[in-house]
């Protein structure tokens, strides 16, 4: 399930001390992650698509990709969401058209305590009905892996960057933002995981949050 929010936010937003203070406070109480397998992609992709016709025609296509490449001591990542909307009334002229797309890349350096990790990452979103109508970003930031018994890992990221984007009122802006990201999975069988992904991006101006939860079920062979 895809939940996006972009909503105007007023006042200052002070979170300087924001990926220097987070990344100590998670470093007790875990074991480090397993290594992954090395130069072998790896991630999930889904995919919907659905069509209505009433008084009026609907059509929809919705994909989503979490992809990682892991190598020594490094990691490309590479997300994307997409959201094609069609919609035409009966005896409209006119039909309906919405794009939406949020895509980014990112790439993990390892230090050699390996759990420990910077990022850079850009990024390029596009709504044409939302508050940012588009927007490109480029990030950079510290994250960590965790992982334990149980089959469960999971990451934390705490960054900042610097954002431009074309607002629906007409304004061209620049402005520095700052990045939290949540990742979580639980393998609780071979047939059955669970998955979490969660990003805010918070600036003066906006503050953008996007939550993905899924749950994977594979038919038993046996």
């Amino acid at each position: 399930m895809d939940e996006m929010m972009g909503g105007l936010r007023r006042g200052q937003c002070d979170g300087r001390g924001l990926l220097v203070a987070v990344l100590g406070l998670v470093g007790c109480g875990f074991v480090h992650a397993d290594a992954p397998v090395l130069n072998k992609l790896a991630g999930d992709i889904d995919g919907q698509y659905s069509y209505n016709k009433s008084e009026y025609t609907s059509r929809r296509l919705t994909l989503a990709a979490d992809l990682a490449y892991p190598m020594p001591q490094r990691e490309l990542d590479g997300e994307l969401r997409f959201d094609r909307e069609y919609i035409k009334e009966e005896g409209a002229p006119q039909a309906i058209n919405r794009d939406r797309y949020d895509a980014s890349v990112k790439f993990k350096q390892f230090f050699d305590d390996e759990p420990y990790y910077v990022y850079v990452s850009p990024r390029v979103r596009h709504n044409r009905f939302g508050y940012y109508q588009s927007a490109q970003a480029l990030r950079v930031g510290g994250g960590r892996k965790f992982g334990g018994d149980g089959g469960w890992h999971a990451s934390l990221e705490l960054g900042t960057g610097y954002r431009v984007a074309h607002a629906e009122d007409g304004d061209n802006i620049s402005e520095v933002l700052y990045t939290t990201s949540l990742k979580a999975s639980w393998d609780i069988s071979e047939q059955l995981s669970l998955k979490f992904n969660g990003v805010q991006e918070q600036s003066r101006r906006e503050t953008f949050r996007h939550r993905r939860r899924t749950a994977s079920c594979l038919p038993s062979l046996a």
